[in-house]
């Protein structure tokens, strides 16, 4: 995806796919059917093809409430098995196949992270939380990523279990999330303690 539309190799030539409001492509994500999912800005969808067997784009909008318009760019886009999610600014959109569901940002959201099956979301002056039954949750020590930058989170496995998740921040290093002994974890809480991550630069 690019500023013009989502583009489409054959192995031959490209072809170019414009969405409901021809707009900026900001996101691009694959199901496990392989169904290619799209956010772009104020605007929302997956490829389908059409009688012809050509890819064409299908919004997500007529199925959003009217007071749930109010979004620009999906900055990020994540196929999990509970749906799909669609990561705006100001709102968090989930589309299961059959209806959309929506959380609001207290603050902003920055971005999502779908690791080990886990989703987590960095929202700015709160922290970083994790989507439990349906609730945005802030991970016990997540404040520490009020006001720093999360670039990226992956699969760590190592130690005691193979559920470690490695988290990159921008100015504090790395930090590691193990997941929570599930005796001590209260219900609704989130799976996963946070935990700093030992680096050491040589001099």
């Amino acid at each position: 995806g690019n500023n013009q539309g989502i583009l489409e190799y054959d192995g031959v030539s490209w072809r170019m796919m414009k969405v409901g409001n021809e707009t900026n492509i900001r996101s691009l994500a694959m199901d496990e059917s392989g169904k290619i999912f799209v956010g772009a800005s104020s605007e929302f969808g997956y490829l389908a093809p059409d009688p012809s067997g050509n890819m064409r784009y299908v919004s997500l909008l007529p199925f959003v409430d009217k007071n749930d318009l109010d979004f620009s760019d999906v900055w990020c886009t994540q196929s999990t098995k509970e749906g799909v999610y669609f990561q705006a600014d100001n709102k968090i959109f989930r589309w299961d196949g059959k209806k959309i569901k929506v959380w609001n940002a207290e603050k902003s959201f920055h971005r999502i992270f779908k690791v080990n099956n886990h989703l987590f979301i960095r929202e700015r002056e709160v922290g970083l939380l994790e989507m439990i039954n349906d609730n945005l949750v802030v991970l016990k020590g997540g404040e520490e990523f009020a006001d720093e930058t999360i670039y990226a989170m992956i699969p760590f496995p190592g130690g005691n279990s193979a559920e470690n998740i490695l988290l990159c921040t921008k100015k504090k290093g790395l930090y590691i999330l193990k997941p929570a002994q599930k005796e001590n974890a209260a219900t609704g809480s989130s799976s996963f303690v946070l935990e700093t991550f030992p680096t050491q630069v040589d001099p």
